[in-house]
């Protein structure tokens, strides 16, 4: 009796065991269909973004990754839209978490080594996520174009205005693209965050605050939104022809080469900042 008991015993372990290491191999053969199709592009993020490099390399993602390559899909179609003459590759990314609902990637332009920044807002729907997206690549489009036509407007009031550097780094909706008329901030006050440095001639002037006062006047008839510092110079370099240049002579040379400065903010709502 002892010894059939044994053997029942036995066999039930033998057929447990191998039940079980069929279940064990059609489960691996599911995960082994599971492979997700990658671009470098992809790959390479997702290895930035993740701690099982190999997972990724073998095209083995969670559920998380999945919704980052969504993300990515859309972010380049976006880009293409937003800069259709120019190439992208994003490079490192921070995805939603607990914490925060957005999606954050960075990203190279034209090849270039400098990085702009993009956010993804994620609102979760019945029929599937859907994404909000900003970035910050458009202020270096429309830099040197704004500076041109802003310097214009102040030279009509200020002929002794020579130069204006702008920086334009807050992320922007889609509207803000490659083609979007910067009059519309000098003129129709548009509001793009910037900050602007304007330089002005005071070396032949007897009252070099009037001058601070004429930029000021401008600005603020046309309600030109922005933050503002305007340095009055004891000198010109011959070498100096843009804003960048009077930026970097400023700084190298320090207060000698200033005769008088002022900050101010044009902002064209109570409240803002």
């Amino acid at each position: 009796m002892k010894k059939g008991i044994k053997l029942l015993l036995a066999t039930i372990i033998i057929v447990t065991g191998l039940s079980l290491s069929a279940c064990k191999d059609m489960k691996n053969d599911e995960e082994k269909e599971e492979i997700t199709a990658m671009t470098d592009e992809q790959r390479d993020l997702l290895i930035e973004m993740s701690f099982n490099e190999e997972r990724v390399k073998e095209g083995k993602l969670s559920d998380w990754q999945i919704e980052v390559l969504r993300q990515f899909d859309s972010a380049k179609e976006y880009l293409e839209r937003k800069y259709p003459s120019h190439t992208f590759k994003i490079i490192r990314g921070e995805s939603n978490d607990i914490f925060h609902d957005f999606t954050e990637f960075i990203f190279i332009a034209d090849d270039d080594d400098e990085w702009y920044d993009m956010r993804i807002d994620i609102e979760k729907k019945d029929s599937g996520n859907a994404y909000t997206i900003i970035d910050n690549y458009y202020g270096v489009l429309l830099k040197e174009k704004y500076e041109e036509e802003l310097l214009k407007v102040l030279q009509e009031g200020c002929k002794q205005c020579v130069a204006i550097q702008v920086n334009m780094s807050s992320m922007r909706e889609e509207e803000i693209n490659e083609i979007f008329d910067v009059n519309r901030i000098i003129n129709e006050s548009f509001r793009i965050k910037n900050d602007t440095e304007i330089f002005v001639n005071g070396k032949e002037e007897k009252d070099p605050s009037s001058l601070i006062k004429h930029v000021q006047d401008i600005i603020k008839e046309k309600k030109i939104y922005g933050s503002y510092s305007i340095y009055v110079l004891s000198d010109i370099p011959t070498d100096c022809v843009d804003g960048n240049d009077f930026a970097d002579y400023i700084s190298s040379e320090g207060k000698d080469s200033i005769i008088i400065e002022e900050t101010f903010q044009q902002f064209n709502h109570e409240g803002e900042e």
